[in-house]
């Protein structure tokens, strides 16, 4: 007797009808008759009663649903138990790259959970823009991505992960702060007390502009060669928007977003999983109506290694679980 035929049996026994079970199962009905007659047979009895009135369980049914849906939970649980110490065997490393724009939220999740099922695994982890991300992962130098808008290589399988919101950063002296804040000195830590700049943080997070109402502002982007999905992600969104955007000539290919906004380069769309509050001397206002954008699981299109297979497996997990 199968633990897949007890399975079956238990279906029915808990839907009182072959079809309905059947259905549950995703089997043929006749498949499944079939295999509880196997079950009566190998035990010798009736399990159940099949009349005009429909489906009745018999007294030696009755006996066998609670002890089979104990035995069938138990064999569950011995099955993930094997899993999860055949998970903490592994003892390779793996070597991941990961857009900055992921830097709080998602990235820490992920590398967190993936140490809980896989604590031996040496894990080594960089920040670097899409570009250079997508290359390295083709040169093999690198096993995994978690990237934003990566451009597309035939060789590589691209997964989402999750979707974030875009939100602008500027300078907290740019006439838009200054309104959505309420004060001239939101940021710069001048003339308030700490509880004072919070509030003023808390209230520029809240407030919202268009894009349209940015349509004069000139735009910090990495370069070409650093981010090519994200100039294109961001072409599509001006031009939702009804305006062809001016572009700064400074590019912010190495995490310089805070510095160039605050030294007055241009605005820049970020996503939220970025940064945790308004850096001194920068405010972040809201879109409306909203943009988001999706970040992705890049890797090489052939069979993953066990240690890769893992953390596919987390990254999964954490994508998952609602923010």
């Amino acid at each position: 007797m199968e633990a897949r035929e007890l399975r079956y049996f238990l279906a029915v026994a808990e839907e009182l009808h072959f079809g309905h079970a059947a259905e549950r199962l995703s089997i043929a009905q006749p498949a499944l008759s079939r295999a509880v007659r196997r079950v009566e047979a190998d035990l010798g009895v009736e399990l159940f009663v099949r009349d005009g009135h429909g489906v009745r369980l018999t007294e030696a049914g009755e006996a066998l649903v609670g002890r089979t849906r104990d035995a069938l939970a138990s064999l569950e649980e011995a099955l993930a138990c094997a899993l999860e110490a055949g998970r903490r065997t592994l003892e390779g490393a793996l070597s991941v790259g990961v857009s900055p724009l992921l830097r709080h939220g998602v990235a820490p999740a992920i590398f967190e959970r993936f140490a809980v099922v896989c604590p031996a695994v040496r894990v080594a982890h960089r920040e670097e823009l899409s570009g250079p991300l997508v290359e390295e992962l083709r040169e093999r130098r690198i096993d995994a991505a978690l990237a934003f808008c990566p451009p597309r290589k035939e060789d590589l399988e691209y997964e989402p992960i999750r979707d974030a919101e875009l939100v602008v950063l500027l300078s907290a002296e740019h006439p838009l702060a200054r309104r959505a804040a309420g004060s001239p000195r939101v940021g710069r830590g001048e003339g308030h007390t700490l509880e004072e700049r919070a509030a003023g943080h808390a209230q520029a997070r809240r407030a919202a502009v268009s894009l349209g109402e940015l349509r004069e502002e000139q735009f910090l982007l990495p370069s070409e060669a650093a981010a090519p999905g994200v100039r294109a992600r961001f072409a599509g969104l001006f031009a939702a928007a009804g305006f062809e955007p001016r572009y700064s000539p400074r590019a912010i290919d190495h995490d310089e977003e805070m510095l160039a906004v605050r030294e007055g380069w241009g605005v820049v769309l970020v996503s939220r999983f970025l940064l945790e509050s308004p850096p001194v001397g920068t405010a972040l206002l809201e879109l409306d109506p909203p943009a988001r954008v999706d970040f992705e699981l890049v890797r090489r299109a052939e069979r993953p290694s066990p240690e890769l297979a893992r953390f596919v497996e987390a990254v999964r997990e954490v994508g998952a679980t609602p923010v």
